[in-house]
């Protein structure tokens, strides 16, 4: 909501005539004159090209706004202005500040400090936005601009995040603006505390304050706005039967389509959430029908397309979603229904179409998709590359004869375990299916010999099959320096072990106060040895990757980093470094860049121990 307050002065024509003389003619004559004078002069040559200008600012700010509201619903966060909105804001800014300096007796200095104030906080400059609306609150104001600065203070208040203030302030300014019968203002108020509470996550509390808004206010835009985030309010509670509802009453407050358009697609959203699929199926005919919606047929189709997949009627949603995949390539639609045919294709087990599909998905940002949709994709990749290693390695061990010594043919078989084993955490930890996951983690188990991958697989492996959970954690307890031994054995009913703390992790935190102290040499040194002598602990991969990153960064060796990087991949292939050595090695369409997070170089471990607490490291930067 905007509110326009410039206070033109009583200028007659004959004044300015008068505006090119300096101020001191009129300073003899009396105050009166002089200060007229410079009430004329500040508006004509500052506050009122300010004023132009920041009104053409403010409406580029909320076309953009209604843009990004068209396609992602209300969102509660700043948005940067267009570029052209933030240089006007400048001038603004500008403008406004001569008068300040060189006007100081105007009676346009309030107005003024309203402006500077609103522009930045349009720009997101929130805290120089408080400090203006707190000096503009300082002077003498008339009730109606008093009330405008406080609106604007409060609305500042929220996007610093100082929700307690804003609840606080926003009661007794509602009830001053209620006593003044701004009506508009009070609809504002409630708006901002509404967004408070459901900052605080006190949903109950931000649907009675957007019910204030709505009901208080006289913009059609405001009682629009206020109804959506009410349903939003509703969704979040998990009424999302009730919020269907709310979502479908925006058009009867606000025939605006950045509004109602996106409220009824919510609507249909939260329907199939709750498996309401007759009524969803209805209310997307019935907004076919309402020729305001005649611009998003198509985002009803893909709702619709959704419906039907989740009733099973696959053939009839596939249809759809390849429609739309087709017609609207590289556009939000389209990139959603090519998501959805990937989803359907993997269900089928058909990994190249869904490799595809869900590539397509990644050529538009959508929101809350893009991510899995590159993750997916990537998997699926490296799936096939995976299985065409295996197929070359299969078909020279089906065509080995007395010239394959058995020393290669035992390495073959040996690759051909990793490789299963590879296939077998890709559907385990990235797709989730677990049929397959069980299959190659069998496979990978007959063949492996190491002491890292064959516990993680045959506890992993014992949790899909319970059958034979008994002898594959036995199997675990091999390798009791394992991560996973002291697991297994918990799940056989064994009593544990006192905890050892693991001698690596002293010797990695003095290496990395030697590479902190540039003495690289001795780091190289002592990181080898190092992997070398507790090959089996979770500080190996953390080390071995910490020598590479030296040889690449520190000592100018790429070769000798490549080695290092290699071998993280193949040798500890389930941790956190091997996935940063192929996300630098294996690139996948961006630029990614490796990093050691604040985390242990232990494994990506079983989901029943993923939220247990883990030991910390030190960053190697």
């Amino acid at each position: 909501m905007r509110f326009s307050t410039p206070r033109v002065p009583l200028a007659l024509a004959g004044v300015l005539a008068l505006i090119n003389l300096h101020c001191s003619v009129f300073g003899p004559v009396g105050n009166l004159i002089s200060d007229g004078y410079e009430n004329t002069v500040a508006y004509f040559n500052s506050y009122y090209n300010a004023a132009r200008i920041f009104d053409e600012a403010e409406q580029e700010v909320l076309d953009h706004e209604r843009t990004v509201r068209m396609q992602q619903g209300m969102i509660d966060r700043h948005l940067d202005p267009p570029g052209s909105a933030k240089s006007k804001f400048n001038t603004v800014i500008d403008k406004c500040s001569n008068i300040l300096s060189f006007q100081p007796r105007s009676a346009l200095v309030d107005d003024a400090l309203l402006l500077i104030g609103k522009s930045y906080f349009y720009q997101g400059e929130f805290v120089k936005a408080e400090r203006k609306f707190m000096e503009l609150l300082s002077l003498e104001l008339s009730e109606s601009l008093a009330l405008e600065a406080r609106l604007w203070k409060l609305k500042t208040l929220a996007k610093l995040g100082r929700n307690e203030a804003v609840l606080e302030e926003g009661t007794r300014l509602a009830a001053d603006a209620v006593r003044n019968g701004e009506q508009d203002i009070v609809g504002e108020i409630w708006m901002t505390v509404g967004q408070a509470h459901a900052r605080n996550r006190a949903f109950g509390e931000a649907v009675t304050a957007f019910e204030h808004a709505r009901d208080q206010s006289d913009d059609e835009e405001l009682q629009g706005t206020a109804q959506f985030l009410l349903a939003d309010a509703l969704a979040q509670q998990g009424k999302k039967e009730l919020a269907a509802e709310a979502y479908l009453k925006v058009r009867e407050y606000s025939d605006i389509g950045e509004l109602f358009l996106p409220a009824g697609l919510r609507a249909l959203e939260m329907l199939r959430e709750v498996k309401a699929y007759d009524k969803s199926l209805e209310v997307a005919d019935l907004l076919r029908e309402d020729y305001r919606f005649q611009g998003r047929l198509k985002y009803i189709d893909l709702e619709t397309g959704r419906v039907l997949r989740a009733l099973g009627r696959t053939r009839e949603a596939m249809d759809i979603f390849v429609r739309l995949d087709t017609t609207s390539v590289k556009t939000d639609v389209g990139v959603q229904a090519a998501f959805e045919e990937g989803g359907v294709y993997e269900e089928r087990g058909d990994y190249l179409s869904a490799q595809a599909a869900y590539t397509r998905a990644t050529t538009y940002p959508v929101p809350g998709m893009i991510g899995e949709a590159r993750q997916k994709a990537a998997a699926f990749d490296r799936y096939h590359k995976l299985l065409a290693a295996r197929a070359m390695r299969d078909s020279v061990l089906s065509k080995a004869d007395s010239s394959l010594g058995a020393g290669a043919k035992d390495s073959l078989l040996a690759l051909q375990a990793i490789n299963a084993y590879e296939i077998a955490e890709l559907f385990y930890a990235e797709l989730g299916v677990e049929d397959s996951a069980r299959t190659w983690y069998s496979i990978a188990v007959r063949g492996l010999t190491d002491s890292v991958r064959v516990p993680r697989a045959c506890y992993i492996l014992a949790e899909l099959t319970p059958h034979q959970a008994d002898s594959l954690l036995a199997r675990v307890l091999e390798y009791p320096r394992s991560p996973y031994a002291p697991l297994a054995g918990s799940r056989l009913g064994m009593e544990p072990e006192p905890e050892r703390r693991d001698p690596a992790a002293g010797l990695y935190a003095a290496i990395e106060g030697q590479i902190e102290a540039g003495d690289y040499a001795s780091a190289v040194h002592r990181l080898r040895a190092l992997t070398r002598d507790y090959a089996e602990s979770p500080y190996a991969a953390k080390s071995l990757y910490a020598l590479g990153w030296l040889y690449e960064h520190k000592l100018g060796q790429p070769d000798s980093a490549l080695v290092c990087y290699t071998t993280v991949k193949e040798r500890y292939g389930n941790t956190r470094y091997a996935q940063a050595v192929r996300d630098r090695l294996e690139p996948r369409g961006r630029q990614q860049s490796i990093e050691l997070r604040e985390a242990a170089p232990d494994e990506r471990l079983p989901r029943e121990e993923q939220n247990k607490p883990r030991p910390t490291g030190r960053e190697i930067r």
